[in-house]
Formats: C-alpha cells, sequence, structure tokens
C-alpha cells in the first residue's frame, strides 16, 4: 500500500480512531489497520469490545493493499511536520512515513490478522448527531461504572413512538434527556457502555446527522464517512421514572453561567471527602457557601427572583457536571420541595435530579 495522505486530515482520522488501541492483550489491537477499499482509505481500531471505522476519500491512492500503523507513532511524526502531505506506505515488515524533510520507519504488523468491523445498518433510526451526542455526554456524567449493579455503567436508550429517552444514574443523582424523533420507531431499550459514551461522542461529535439501531447485543452508529460499533450491557436497567419527581411549587429560574461561576467559586474550599456546598435561598438572593477545616470557607451571592426560604446542600461535583452542559447565557429551572427530598433541575429537554446531603 502506497498513500500521498493530506497531513491534517489524516491526523484528525487517526485521532478518532486511536483511543482504542492498546487496549487489549492482543499484539495486533495496538495498532491503526489502514486499508484501500476502491477509491477510499479506511482506518480501523478496536479493543475487543468497541471498534471504529473512519472512511475518507481525501488522499491520493498510488498503491492498493492494506498495512497497520503504529498510532502514537505517526501522530506524533505528522504533528511535528508542517507540510501538506506525508507520504505512508509499507516495505516489507515495516511502515515508511516521508515528508519534505524527514523520513521515517518503523516496525508493523500483518494486517491479515486484525479483526475488520462488519457492522451495518439497515433499519436505523436517524438522529441530529449534535443533539445525540449532547443527550449522551449529559447522561454520562451519571454512570456508576463501580457499581456491582452493572447495569448501572452505562447510559440507557428506550426508543418508543417518536421519542427517544436517554437515562443514567449513580444512585444519588439522575440525568435523563428525551430527544423527539422525525420517525415512529418500535419499542426497544438498550444500556451503552459509559466508555462508549466518550467515543461515541469523539467520533460524531462535530456531524451533521447520524443513523443508530441495536443489532442483536451489538449497538451500531453509522454515517457516511464513519462507523462505531459497541458491545452492549445486559440486564434490566431501573425504573427511573419512579425517582423523577414532579415540578413543585418551590422553583426557581436561575441563570445558568452566573450559578456554575458562583458554585466553581464556592467549590474552591471543598474537598472530595467533603464535597457539600450549601445553597441558601432568601428573599431576592441565593448564597452559594462551602466550609471546610483543612481549606477555609467560601461564600458567593447571587440576586435571584425567588420569595422564601429554602436551604439545600449538594455535592459541587454533582451541580457542576449539570451546569456545565447547559448554555451559559440560558436559564433553567430548579424546583425543590425541602432539603431532604430530591431537587430537579430542568434545562430544555434535560432532566436532572440530584440527592441532597445531610448537613456536617
Amino acid at each position: 500500500m502506497k498513500l500521498s495522505v493530506d497531513r491534517v486530515k489524516f491526523l484528525k482520522a487517526i485521532d478518532i480512531v486511536s483511543p482504542l488501541c492498546g487496549k487489549h492483550a492482543k499484539s495486533e489491537l495496538h495498532y491503526v489497520c489502514v486499508d484501500v477499499i476502491d477509491d477510499k482509505v479506511r482506518m480501523q481500531s478496536t479493543d475487543g469490545e468497541q471498534s471504529v471505522v473512519v472512511d475518507s476519500k481525501d488522499h491520493e491512492i498510488l498503491r492498493g493493499g492494506s498495512v497497520m500503523i503504529n498510532p502514537q507513532k505517526v501522530i506524533a511524526m505528522l504533528r511535528e511536520s508542517k507540510d501538506e502531505y506525508a507520504l505512508i506506505y509499507d516495505d516489507d515488515n515495516a511502515v515508511k512515513v516521508e515528508t519534505r524533510f524527514s523520513k521515517f520507519s518503523i516496525p508493523s504488523a500483518n494486517p491479515d490478522t486484525f479483526p475488520r468491523c462488519k457492522a451495518k445498518v439497515e433499519s436505523p433510526i436517524a438522529f441530529d448527531a449534535k443533539q445525540f451526542c449532547d443527550a449522551l455526554r449529559r447522561c454520562g456524567h451519571a454512570c456508576d461504572t463501580d457499581s456491582t449493579r452493572y447495569q448501572l455503567g452505562g447510559v440507557l436508550m428506550h426508543f418508543a413512538g417518536d421519542h427517544a429517552n436517554f437515562v443514567a444514574t449513580d444512585g444519588r443523582r439522575l440525568a435523563t434527556v428525551a430527544i423527539k424523533l422525525d420517525q415512529e420507531v418500535s419499542e426497544n431499550r438498550c444500556i451503552v457502555p459509559a466508555k462508549s459514551v466518550g467515543s461515541i461522542v469523539r467520533a460524531f461529535g462535530e456531524s451533521q446527522r447520524c443513523n443508530v439501531q441495536v443489532v442483536g447485543n451489538d449497538l451500531v452508529v453509522q454515517n457516511d464517512q464513519m462507523t462505531f460499533q459497541t458491545r452492549l450491557i445486559e440486564g434490566k436497567y431501573p425504573k427511573w421514572e419512579l425517582v423523577v419527581p414532579a415540578r413543585i411549587h418551590n422553583s426557581v429560574l436561575l441563570n445558568a453561567g452566573h450559578v456554575y461561576s458562583a458554585v466553581r467559586q464556592a467549590a474552591i474550599t471543598a474537598t472530595a471527602d467533603s464535597a457539600g456546598i450549601e445553597l441558601v435561598f432568601t428573599d431576592g438572593n441565593l448564597s452559594i457557601t462551602s466550609r471546610t477545616a483543612e481549606v477555609g470557607a467560601a461564600k458567593v451571592d447571587l440576586p435571584v427572583a425567588f420569595d422564601g426560604q429554602l436551604n439545600l446542600v449538594m455535592d459541587y461535583r454533582f451541580l457542576q457536571d449539570f451546569l456545565k452542559g447547559c448554555d451559559p447565557e440560558a436559564m433553567f429551572e430548579l424546583h425543590a420541595k425541602s432539603a431532604t427530598e430530591p431537587a430537579l433541575f430542568v434545562d430544555g429537554l434535560c432532566r436532572y435530579v440530584i440527592m441532597p446531603m445531610s448537613r456536617q
């Protein structure tokens, strides 16, 4: 195989596929497999449970074939170069990379040993890719990858009628996002592993559209240039609907950017072991405070449109996970009944439930 590659576009593709390399004991899975298929160059990688494929027609094919490349080495070589194009080809058991002023030779492996991804979608559900990735990203924070209840280690996707619900919980908080579909679909549920959420967002976060389908015990996400396949988590997800409280009378409308800044400031004197910060609502004011013996104390005041008295103690990390997904210029709703019952945060299609902490 011999290619004259657009250096920037080749780097962008290899950045998408390389994170799966090196996570398996099999040596061939430490490489990115590059194949010439008709008039396109296909790059793919797998860790045995996830596979990602990127197709491109941006490179000149000088000779067909296949080659296995060490992604870390090739990325380092191409990033140091300032040339627009680079030459990549196989030579015996090595891969050669050449630019105008540099020549590299690195060991390769037999491409025949690489397990190619054969995933196809035939009856997919079409999504706006940004909406799809945002829903996964906002729910992904709430997964519990350390729980013995392994179902909580992923994001539930529930398809029914013209809606898709994305849900994740670790027992102390719950995130859910509802997306309206452009088509009617049969009811189906699947649990996407937390580690695959980041891979999907990285691959499709800048795309326009993507197609999604559950195939056996795998989820396949695909568009014209990329395919991602992951093994799903088996098991039954808890009845999450019972956890989401109704919108109740103690409600307030808050600016996401202002509250996020205030929470970050208050968190400066919090610690992982003492992560609780107090939100004190009084007439026209919100005070966010934290106090630890080791670090010190902080208090940040914000003017808010609220009448009454409400005190909540919450883990600052959970608040930050919700707030960093909000548009900083947008307003979100907070609904809370008391200091001991779940609080509901609403930002557009996203609902976020946080269990308050007890006062120390």
